[in-house]
């Protein structure tokens, strides 16, 4: 009987060590599969052109190999660092510092091709395409990063708490700035630390508001003057230096994770892929304060030039109606984005209020539009034109303009779309030859 006994213990002891054993492969199993599954992330920039690159990898760069920025991401993530580029650029490229640098802190690319410098919306798509195959094939996430970026020392580390909380889409709005005026007066102030430039939100708002590109301060809806930018996707309502209250129509994707894989870009990465491929309205994120993530993008005063059409809600709708927007778009319309140095509510609520005003204006002529505010937009579509890259149209092209559209018979229609191809080549005005 003790003999049986003694047996017993044994085996009921041998159980549980086998247990224990299987529990503990288990862990060291499940383990194993999480650190598998751990998110595969790809950073995507394209830069060609030697001003370009080298302002990409003296200034811009050093502004992502922070602490808080790449060198956080790559413990929470499996990171590619993407840079598409020109075969003549490649050399500049790899005995940069700062690329080495990178290199040493994540898995870099460079993918290089020959082309047309100057194709770049061309090329750019066609990049950002290969970039999404790519990434599509491991179930990566993308951020779409641009050669001109500057961003606060902490943007990565909070763009990825918001990951954390399971968002899929999270877009930022990068503000403009000189290009000219930035770089002398930063390379004074600022010295570079360990490869980096660590600039706190704050710190970079306060450096960089007062410099604006004229392409942004076309935007500003509450400036002293009549005209705003004739390419409003983004709006500004502005105390000098300090805030901004920002409204877009388009603004950056900053971080796409697919779901619908098929899908590519048919126009830029702002138009309406983000929205395709993450279909769940709830997975999307507007970065809504400079707080958490502050990013500019550094232009030359001369690259961009966009001529202005008058400041007006209607002549604003009607651009809406033109540039053939996505619902999505107006919907990002509706949220107000502030990059502020203000403590004072009371200022800064003046600012929202004012944009508020706006938003539902343009709302209202989509709606339910009064009469009069049915008249105006007719009437700033038919007789006050935009000749964009012009002076203001006279009075006798206008009447040119509407008697051509209005008066001729309906049974010429071929005939008036030929004059008025004829008129487009040789007066500074944009007819619509489609308009009956």
């Amino acid at each position: 009987m003790n003999s049986l006994n003694t047996y017993s213990s044994i085996f009921i002891k041998s159980l549980d060590y086998n247990r224990n054993l299987i529990f503990s492969i288990l862990s060291v199993t499940i383990f194993v599969i999480k650190k598998e599954e751990i998110m595969k992330w790809h950073f995507i920039n394209a830069v060609w052109g030697k001003k370009y690159v080298e302002t990409y990898l003296d200034i811009c760069l050093p502004f992502q190999l922070t602490k808080e920025n790449l060198l956080y991401v790559k413990n929470k993530a499996d990171i590619t660092y993407k840079i598409f580029t020109h075969k003549e650029d490649v050399k500049i490229i790899e005995t940069s510092v700062f690329y080495k640098k990178l290199a040493e802190i994540v898995n870099v690319k460079i993918i290089s091709d020959e082309f047309d410098k100057k194709l770049r919306h061309e090329k750019m798509n066609q990049f950002h395409n290969i970039a999404i195959e790519e990434a599509n094939k491991e179930d990566a996430a993308l951020t779409f990063l641009f050669p001109d970026i500057l961003m606060s020392k902490d943007s990565l580390k909070n763009l990825f708490s918001y990951i954390e909380k399971g968002k899929k889409y999270i877009a930022v709005l990068p503000l403009r700035i000189n290009k000219e005026k930035f770089i002398p007066l930063f390379k004074k102030q600022f010295k570079i630390n360990n490869y980096s430039y660590e600039l706190s939100s704050k710190e970079l708002l306060e450096f960089c508001l007062p410099k604006l590109h004229p392409y942004s301060k076309n935007m500003i809806w509450n400036r002293n003057c009549d005209n705003i930018s004739s390419w409003p996707a983004y709006l500004y309502w502005m105390i000098k230096d300090k805030a901004i209250v920002a409204r877009c129509f388009h603004i950056h994707p900053f971080f796409v994770w697919p779901e619908k894989k098929e899908i590519r870009l048919n126009h830029t990465c702002d138009f309406s892929y983000p929205y395709e491929v993450c279909p769940d309205k709830s997975s999307w994120e507007i970065i809504k304060s400079a707080k958490d993530l502050a990013i500019f993008d550094i232009t030359s005063k001369s690259e961009i030039c966009i001529p202005t059409m008058k400041k007006n809600a209607h002549v604003l709708f009607n651009w809406m109606n033109d540039k053939y927007l996505l619902k999505e778009h107006i919907e990002n319309f509706e949220t107000k984005i502030i990059y502020s140095l203000i403590d004072d509510k009371k200022e800064l609520t003046s600012l929202e209020n004012e944009s508020d005003k706006l938003a539902k204006k343009i709302l209202q002529l989509g709606s339910n539009p009064t009469f009069w505010d049915k008249f105006l937009i007719k009437y700033y579509k038919n007789f006050h034109l935009i000749p964009y890259g012009f002076k203001p149209s006279s009075f006798k092209k206008r009447f040119l303009h509407f008697f051509i559209l209005r008066f001729l018979s309906a049974s010429k229609k071929e005939l008036i779309k030929k004059i008025i191809t004829k008129i487009n080549k040789i007066l500074p005005i944009k007819i619509n030859p489609n308009v009956s």
